[in-house]
């Protein structure tokens, strides 16, 4: 069972003391639940530069990150290679002029194959691309969603056998939206979730439910989660929400599943500071959010859970 969270970040700051470095952190996973933070390891000694927030995977063994770099404005694509302990970037971009956060996530179909999957967005379009990548990721077959918008992040996540992209709307428009893959490989319409965000939201399914979670708009920064369970025709319908207390942010918090616990890790108000929570199902509601320990993100953070540290 994994017992370990690996964060990836960049740095905190803006204007002339923007620290777009990339790190990577581990949090251990207590015997109550609580988690207990390393300190900050740079990522490839400081060289890697990161604009926006961090996707992050584990696809066949192999842990992979992606970020948009701050100075071409490319997509790379970076790996964990666990026999030299080091971070290595794949020498090709995925893709060039990426304009905000990307994500990784892994679909399972029901006969056991896999594929690496890759959400983005070009040139500030509000067009939602997706890449997916069968081993060893030499080919990337890059596609976009139909009509569907976005702005700042998407995320996919499996419900089952359907993999579902959940993304904040295009062109100033605040709402979420769901939309999910068809038998056929191409994606269906939007479909609106009742709720709005000014950043893009996480999506996690726990307890055989899809959480949404996300920041406020319009100047509020608390961050509140949604509840959907999955009906017979793959639609969503909610079954609660509330607000992760005592918790704020600027940018959208990330989601991680592991030793069945919830996580939800956010930079906060307070300086960018990362800090933690987890959900306590049997109250329904989150922890208050704890420091990780100092560690600073300008953007969204890559979260992910390890069977072992690093």
């Amino acid at each position: 069972m994994p017992d370990t969270l690996l964060c990836v970040h960049r740095g905190g700051g803006d204007g002339n003391n923007d620290d777009k470095s990339m790190y990577w952190c581990q949090g251990t996973i207590n015997a109550d639940g609580s988690l207990t933070w390393s300190g900050d390891e740079r990522f490839l000694d400081g060289n890697t530069k990161c604009s926006e927030g961090v996707g992050l995977a584990r696809f066949r063994g192999v842990i992979y990150c992606t970020h948009r770099d701050s100075e071409s404005g490319h997509l790379m694509l970076t790996y964990w290679d666990a026999g030299l302990r080091e971070w290595r970037p794949r020498p090709q971009p995925l893709t060039t002029a990426q304009s905000c956060t990307p994500t990784l996530s892994v679909h399972t179909y029901p006969d056991g194959y896999d594929e690496l999957y890759c959400f983005y967005e070009i040139d500030n379009a509000g067009q939602i691309y997706w890449a997916a990548s069968q081993w060893p990721l030499d080919y990337w077959g890059c596609n976009f969603l139909a009509a569907n918008k976005m702005t700042n992040r998407a995320s996919g996540v499996q419900f089952g056998d359907t993999m579902y992209c959940v993304h904040r709307g295009g062109g100033g428009n605040d709402q979420c939206f769901w939309a999910l893959q068809n038998t056929d490989n191409n994606w269906g319409d939007d479909h609106g979730f009742d709720v709005q965000s000014a950043n893009g939201p996480a999506a996690a399914i726990f307890d055989n439910k899809l959480f949404l979670v996300r920041r406020g708009r319009n100047g509020d920064r608390c961050i509140y989660t949604n509840r959907y369970v999955k009906n017979a025709d793959k639609s969503l319908s909610e079954v609660g929400s509330v607000n992760v207390t005592n918790n704020q942010s600027d940018v959208g918090p990330t989601l991680v599943v592991s030793n069945g616990n919830l996580y939800c890790v956010y930079p906060s108000t307070d300086n960018q500071r990362l800090r933690w929570a987890r959900w306590q199902a049997d109250s329904l509601s989150w922890t208050d959010g704890i420091d990780t320990g100092g560690h600073r993100s300008a953007g969204e953070v890559g979260l992910l859970a390890i069977p072992a540290p690093l």
